[in-house]
């Protein structure tokens, strides 16, 4: 007896069979688990150095480079890639997919260790991030000047804007990287400042 027989001579059984296979697909689709950011670590790793009141070009000359020539050497090492940015670098290390992430951030820690004497003495301690989807900020905005200057920009971001966003509930913290602080830079001549020394003498 075909299927088609079967349908027509005894079709309350089709109707059973049917509703049946129904209500098992709609019971499985109702446990059936999901994940909308799944458990994934990428094996990437990122140095953040943040150089105040330094040009990307005095960043990349005086932190991006001294970076790059000794993370360059780490095992397993796939690609480096750098950002010289206004007051901070970032440089990316991307591992092959056999590498033991932990052992590649104590060699890393290692590398930079050594190579920190020779970053400038205005930059602070690098310092090295594992890239997890799930520990990543949850919102990440870039803000440009286009009818102000950058003073004014990042004076609006300080005084106005940062602090509003950190009254908002849920911020735990907020990193800033970027954008150009005013400074003062005093220059004395030389003899205009030992002139009042020879006057005591």
């Amino acid at each position: 007896m075909t299927l088609t027989e079967l349908s027509i001579k005894r079709p309350s059984f089709i109707i059973v069979l049917f509703t049946i296979l129904i209500g098992g697909g709609i019971l499985c689709y109702k446990q059936l688990s999901y994940e909308l950011l799944p458990d994934f670590s990428p094996p990437v790793l990122m140095i953040t150095t943040t150089y105040p009141g330094a040009s990307p070009k005095t960043v990349e000359n005086q932190v991006s480079k001294p970076l790059e020539d000794a993370l360059s050497g780490l095992e397993n090492i796939a690609e480096v890639t750098s950002f010289s940015l206004d007051n901070a670098c970032v440089v990316l290390l991307e591992f092959t997919a056999s590498a033991n992430m932990d052992k590649s951030i104590q060699d890393a820690q290692r590398k930079i260790n050594n190579v920190e004497n020779k970053l400038p003495e205005g930059a602070l301690k690098p310092v090295i991030t594992k890239i997890e989807p799930n520990a990543s900020p949850v919102l990440q905005a870039t803000v440009v000047a286009t009818k102000t200057s950058d003073r004014e920009l990042m004076a609006l971001m300080e005084d106005q804007i940062l602090p509003q966003i950190k009254q908002t509930k849920g911020v735990a913290q907020i990193q800033m990287i970027g954008g150009e602080n005013r400074a003062f830079r005093i220059n004395v001549p030389y003899l205009r400042l030992i002139r009042p020394l020879r006057e005591l003498t």
